[in-house]
Formats: structure tokens, sequence, C-alpha cells
């Protein structure tokens, strides 16, 4: 099915939201107007044609999963989209564990980080990558040289300071299993339902990504550009084949930012949950979702120490992130 069908197919689901009263309620009758009018643009916006400004992408998760990151306490599920659309969904690397072997396969002290000691990092998890894998040492020779070569010094160089740059490596590291800054979402709503938490409480978070989709994520759609770049720098790159491109991944950087969440479908209550932020005052253009919402979080700093995040993230939507401390 294609993402214009996706969305259109949400118009005939149970469209409730967050209304003020805090519980999961049906749309109201110029909710529901708004809410078809944003899916209209959003199918012209995020088309294969000139008119393209964004990209819809789907994660699979379960409201099990959700309810453990957002909450650390037992929560309702009908409560889960609530915090969902005020806190996001929040990369590996921000959930607060304790496990001593999950610790060790953080890479990065914080979403800003590219100093000298993470750059090795990256290089030598790579080289472990290498050691593990014949197939593809086989397929990617001149990368395997690189990092099997006393480069070091020359990865250093070229990654200290740039986060793109060091992303396109964390990349293969994040298809590869080691916890990462990235969050796994796919172009197909069927490979998110495949390969996102299998439970008889399956969702499916919709996402927009605006153009260009370079400064919020990383993905092979994107690659000759990567390639061009780093090739120009004297950088290895790989085959972007090993990164199971059937998946249609899309890694976005950081979390999965509330202001850029459409909703939540939740197939066993046959149900999409919409965003409430978007009929906020606000937020009263139909397109406002692809420049970001806009939503009151003054206090999420304080708020996070009542979830299962360590820290939070924010973007200034021109490629740059930073971590958010905690405040008690």
């Amino acid at each position: 099915m294609t993402t214009e069908n996706h969305l259109e197919e949400l118009l005939t689901l149970n469209l409730e939201t967050v209304q003020p009263s805090t519980f999961l309620e049906p749309l109201t009758t110029d909710q529901s107007t708004m809410f078809s009018n944003i899916i209209s643009k959003l199918v012209v916006h995020t088309g294969n044609t000139s008119t393209r400004k964004a990209n819809l992408v789907f994660r699979g998760e379960s409201l099990e999963n959700l309810s453990s990151k957002l909450s650390s306490k037992p929560v309702e599920d009908k409560k889960i989209p609530e915090l969902l659309f005020y806190f996001g969904d929040k990369a590996k690397d921000y959930y607060e564990n304790q496990d001593a072997n999950t610790k060790s396969l953080r890479l990065l002290q914080n979403i800003e980080d590219t100093n000298e000691i993470t750059c090795k990092v990256i290089f030598e998890k790579i080289k472990e990558v290498l050691n593990s894998s014949k197939k593809f040492r086989r397929s990617n020779k001149s990368f395997s040289t690189f990092f099997e070569t006393d480069n070091l010094s020359t990865f250093i160089a070229q990654l200290a300071g740039d986060q793109t740059i060091r992303d396109y490596y964390l990349y293969l590291l994040h298809a590869k299993g080691v916890s990462s800054v990235l969050v796994s979402t796919s172009l197909s709503y069927d490979s998110a339902l495949n390969y996102g938490a299998k439970s008889n409480k399956q969702c499916v978070i919709y996402y927009v990504v605006p153009e260009p989709i370079k400064i919020f994520a990383v993905s092979h759609l994107l690659m000759e550009e990567y390639e061009k770049e780093l090739s120009s720098r004297g950088m290895p790159t790989y085959k972007y084949k090993a990164l199971y491109p059937e998946e249609y991944e899309v890694a976005i950087r950081g979390a999965l930012f509330s202001c850029f969440i459409l909703g939540l479908r939740v197939d066993n209550w046959n149900q999409f949950i919409v965003n409430p932020h978007l009929f906020s005052k606000k937020n009263t253009k139909y397109d406002s979702i692809i420049a970001g919402l806009d939503i009151d979080q003054n206090d999420i700093a304080t708020r996070l120490v009542d979830t299962g995040y360590m820290h939070g993230v924010c973007t200034h939507l021109d490629g740059s992130f930073n971590t958010l401390k905690t405040t008690n």
C-alpha cells in the first residue's frame, strides 16, 4: 500500500484524540474536518512529485514497550498516547538502564558527542563488525581494508565535530544491533509491523520527516550523497545493501519528536489516535506538522524523571541536536 493510501485509510478508522478532559474521546466535528484537511495536505506533500515537502515513516511498537519508556510507574493503556504526544519516542541510548552490558554498548556520551575518544570507539566497533562477518568483508573490501590498516588518525580527524559523517558510520553499527542515538523507522508500513515489537497490543507510530531528510535522519536512500561527500574526503564507504534496504529503513536522529508525530494506530482498538497538538490554536495551518508543531514543553526536563529515560534530546530543526538533562 502506498503512503497516500495509508494516510487516506486513516479516515476510515475510529478517530480519537486526547481531549481537554485528558481522556481519549472521538474527534469533534470541527476536529474531524481539520484532520481530513491535514491528511489531504500530507498526501500532496509526501507524494512522489515536485510538491514533496516531507516523508511519512512508520515505527512498529507495542503499548507495553511504550509504557516502560514513557512512565517509570504502571500506566493504563489509554493514557500512553498522551505521554507519547508529550515526550516522543527516544533512541536506545536514552533509556534508563542499569544493566552493565547494555551500558557498555553505548557509543556516545551524548548526541553532540564527536570527541576523539568516541571516534576511536566507533572505529573499534566497526572493526568488531568486520571481524564477525566474513560476508560483509567480502562485499566491502575497500571499506574493510581501511579499518584493518593504520587509519585511526584519519578517521578521527574527519569525524571530529561532524555529526553527519559520524552518523553515517553509526548507521552501520545501528543496523548491526549496536545501541545508538538513532531510532528505526520504515517507509513501509508492513515492514514497520514485521520488525516492530511483537505483541497483542501492537501499534504503529505515524511520523512526519520534513525535507531535506538528511537533517533529521540517516537512510540508504541518501547513500549516493553520502558516498560522494565521503569519497572526496578519502573516507571509506560501505554498500547500502549491507543495511537491509528491503526494510526501507529511515533512522531518525535522537528521537521521534512529538512535534512531528501525526498519531498512533492501534489495530486492536481499530483506532487512530490523533496528536492533539494538531488542533491547538498555535497550529492553525494544515501543514503545521511539516514545520514542527508548536508544543509547550517548558517542564519536560522536570517530567523526564518520571519516565524510563535518563535524559532527553532536543532539535533545533537545522540538523543540530542537544542533550536535555533532567532536573529535579
